[in-house]
C-alpha cells in the first residue's frame, strides 16, 4: 500500500487548507446538472473533421507506452490507489485511439464527496534518458468544475512526489480528448526508478479520461495542424508540435504539410437552401423581424419562449441516388445561464417552404412523430447529427425534401445556433455520393528483426482521405504467423518465427478501399540466439566467431544481441563459455539461462 493513501485522508479532512502537494485544495460548493454514463455513450460527436489522433508508437524511444487494449486493468506493474469504491479508475470505452480508455467518474451516490483518485505507471529506467524526457498523453475532461487533474513523478515508489502537472483553470474544451506533453527533463538520466502518477481530485467533473500515454526522449515530431473553426475552411499550419496544435485545438497528421496535403474536408458538404426560426411571441426576449444570423429554439412558459428551427437542403443535382451516411452540423454558440442543456425532436416538414416568403409568427407543418431525439448540451461547439435514413428517403422520392425542423421539448429553455448567414453556417455532410474516391494512406511500417522463438507484434495504421477506413491485408506471410484487420483503420501483425524460419521475409502490406490501394513491402528477419556467425546452426564456428569479435578486433555479431546467449545484455567472455558448456557438456540452450523451455531475451 502507497503512503499516497495517508496522503489521501490528510486532504479529505482538511479541505480548505493547504494539500500535502503544497497547492491550495478547491472550494467544494457548486450547482449543476449532472450527466449519466448513458448519455455520454450517446451524446455530443465531435465533427468527424477533427476526430483524436492518437500518439504514433513503434518507430520511437519509448520508455512506457500504453493504449489500455489489453483486457487487463490496470495494466501490468500499473497501479490504482482509489478512495471512493465503485468510482475511481477503470476500463471504458470513451477512447481517443483505439476502442478503449482508462476513465474515472463522479461519485453519483454522493456527488459532494471529495474523490481523491491515483493511476499509478510502472517503475521505468530512465537513466539514459535524454533531456527532452517528456510524458504524453490524451485526457478527456467532464465539466471545466470543479475538480482537478494533476500529474506527479515520484523517484521514492511514493514517498515523495513532485507535481509537474495541474490541469486546473486551463480552459480545456469538454467532453473532447486533448493532447498534453509534460516535460521530464529534471529526472532524465536519474539512477533511481521513476514512476508517474495521474490524480484526479475533486468533485462531480462528470468523467475524466486517459489514453496512449507515453514516456519518450525522441526528437519532437512535427507536421501538419488543421484546425476547423470553420469546417468549410480549415486553418492549415506547417511544421508545428502536436503539443503546439493541440493549444489551436486542432489535428496533428505527422511529417504532413499544407502544400502536398491539405486539409481534409468532412466529406461532400451542402449549406441550407434557406434556413430560419419561427416565433409566434411578442414581447421582451423577442426579435420581429427575426435574427437573420441566427436558429432560436425553446419551449418555456415561464419566459414566453416557443421558438422552433427550420432548415432545408436543395438536393436536387444527387436526386435517385444513395448516401452511404448524412449528418447535419450545427455551430451552438448560447445556451440559457444555469441551463446546459436542450433536449429537442427533430421532425420532417410536410409542406413546401423558403425563408423570404414564410411568415415568422407561423410554426410549418411537420411529421406527427419525431425522426429523432437529441439532447444538445453542455458545450458551445459543433454538434453532428446523423439524419442518415430521412436523406435517402429524401433521395429515393419515398417522402418529399422540405427540409428538417428542430423543436424543443416542453419545458425546454433556449439555445440558439447560428444560420448560414452566421458566423459559423450549418451544413450538411455527405458521404458515398460523389466527389472523386481518394486513395488510401499506409503509416509508414518500418523493417524489424526478431530473435527466433520471440513474439513479434506490431500495429499497421492507415487512414483514407474520404473520411472511410480501408481494407487492410497482407501477401506473403510467413507459416504461423498472422494479420487481423481490426476494421478501424489498424491492422495487428503476430509471429513466433521458429528456429527453421531463420533468415529474411519480405512481406506486403496493403490499404484497400475497393478501388484505390496503398502499399508498402516491409522487410523482417529472423535470427537464432547464438549463431554470432549468422551461418546454418549454433555450432564450434559460433564460438571461434565470438572469441575473435572480443579478443582478435574481428566483426561484431550481426545483430550483435545474437552473441548474447547468456541474457546478461552484453557479449563477453560469459558467452563463450556458455557456448562450449551447451555445444559439448549438454547445457542450457542459448538464450534460455533459467532453463525452462522459453527463451528469457
Amino acid at each position: 500500500m502507497y503512503r499516497i493513501v495517508l496522503i489521501t485522508i490528510a486532504i479529505m479532512i482538511c479541505v480548505s487548507s493547504a494539500s500535502a502537494f503544497g497547492d491550495e485544495t478547491k472550494g467544494l460548493g457548486f450547482e449543476g446538472i449532472y450527466q449519466d454514463r448513458a448519455t455520454l455513450e450517446t451524446g455530443k460527436i465531435p465533427p468527424a473533421s477533427n476526430p483524436p489522433t492518437p500518439t504514433l508508437k513503434g518507430d520511437r524511444d519509448q520508455f512506457l507506452w500504453e493504449d489500455f487494449e489489453s483486457t487487463t486493468f490496470p495494466p501490468t506493474d500499473w497501479d490504482t490507489v482509489n478512495t471512493n469504491p465503485g468510482y475511481g479508475w477503470f476500463l471504458g470505452t470513451y477512447s481517443g485511439g483505439g476502442t478503449q480508455a482508462a476513465l474515472v467518474t463522479w461519485d453519483q451516490e454522493d456527488p459532494v464527496e471529495l474523490q481523491d483518485e491515483w493511476l499509478i505507471t510502472p517503475e521505468l529506467d530512465v537513466s539514459g534518458a535524454s533531456s527532452q524526457l517528456r510524458v504524453e498523453f490524451y485526457m478527456l475532461q467532464g465539466y471545466d468544475y470543479p475538480h482537478d487533474f494533476k500529474v506527479y513523478v515520484t523517484l521514492d515508489d511514493g514517498t515523495n512526489w513532485t507535481e509537474v502537472f495541474d490541469s486546473y483553470g486551463t480552459g480545456y474544451p469538454e467532453f473532447e480528448w486533448y493532447f498534453v506533453s509534460v516535460p521530464l527533463d529534471t529526472w532524465a538520466g536519474s539512477s533511481d526508478p521513476m514512476r508517474i502518477g495521474f490524480q484526479y481530485y475533486g468533485t462531480d467533473a462528470d468523467i475524466f479520461g486517459l489514453d496512449n500515454i507515453e514516456v519518450t526522449d525522441d526528437d519532437l515530431a512535427t507536421g501538419r495542424c488543421c484546425v476547423y473553426t470553420d469546417p468549410l475552411d480549415p486553418d492549415c499550419y506547417d511544421g508545428i508540435t502536436q503539443a503546439d496544435c493541440s493549444d489551436l485545438g486542432g489535428t496533428w497528421s505527422e511529417g504532413l504539410d499544407c502544400t502536398s496535403n491539405p486539409c481534409p474536408l468532412p466529406g461532400e458538404q451542402l449549406e441550407p437552401s434557406d434556413d430560419m426560426y419561427t416565433d409566434p411571441d411578442e414581447g421582451s426576449g423577442h426579435s420581429h423581424p427575426i435574427e437573420e444570423t441566427q436558429l432560436w429554439t425553446a419551449d418555456f412558459d415561464g419566459a414566453g419562449h416557443h421558438e422552433r428551427i427550420m432548415i432545408k437542403w436543395d438536393l436536387s443535382s444527387i436526386t435517385e441516388e444513395s448516401a452511404d451516411s448524412a449528418f447535419i452540423n450545427i455551430y451552438r454558440y448560447f445556451r440559457c445561464p444555469g441551463d446546459y442543456y436542450t433536449n429537442c425532436d427533430l421532425f420532417t416538414i410536410t409542406e413546401d417552404w423558403d425563408e423570404d416568403t414564410w411568415n415568422e409568427y407561423n410554426h410549418i407543418s411537420h411529421s406527427t412523430t419525431a425522426f429523432m431525439t437529441y439532447n444538445f448540451g453542455p458545450a458551445l461547439d459543433w454538434y453532428r447529427i446523423d439524419i442518415s435514413d430521412v436523406v435517402n428517403d429524401w433521395l429515393a422520392g419515398a417522402t418529399d425534401n422540405y427540409g428538417i425542423v428542430i423543436q424543443a421539448q416542453y419545458g425546454q429553455k433556449w439555445s440558439k445556433f447560428y444560420s448560414k448567414e452566421g458566423t459559423y453556417a450549418p451544413y450538411l455532410e455527405i458521404y458515398g455520393i460523389s466527389g472523386e474516391n481518394q486513395c488510401p494512406v499506409l503509416d509508414s511500417i518500418e523493417n524489424y528483426e526478431v530473435k527466433t522463438n520471440i513474439l513479434l507484434e506490431f500495429t499497421v495504421t492507415a487512414s483514407d482521405p474520404d473520411l472511410t477506413n480501408p481494407n487492410l491485408f497482407c501477401e506473403g506471410l510467413p507459416e504461423g504467423a498472422s494479420f487481423v484487420d481490426q476494421e478501424d483503420g489498424t491492422g495487428i501483425f503476430e509471429w513466433t518465427p521458429s528456429d527453421e524460419q531463420a533468415g529474411y521475409h519480405d512481406l506486403l502490406f496493403y490499404a484497400d478501399d475497393g478501388e484505390l490501394a496503398d502499399s508498402q513491402q516491409v522487410s523482417i528477419r529472423a535470427y537464432r540466439c547464438g549463431n554470432a556467425d549468422n551461418l546454418g546452426g549454433i555450432d564450434i564456428d559460433d564460438v571461434v566467431y565470438l572469441i575473435q569479435y572480443l579478443f582478435a578486433g574481428g566483426p561484431a555479431p550481426d545483430p550483435l544481441d545474437s552473441g548474447d546467449v547468456d541474457c546478461s545484455s552484453i557479449t563477453d567472455i560469459d558467452d563463450v563459455v556458455y557456448l562450449i558448456t551447451y555445444l559439448f557438456q549438454g547445457g542450457y540452450a542459448p538464450c534460455d539461462p533459467d532453463n525452462d523451455g522459453t527463451p528469457d531475451c
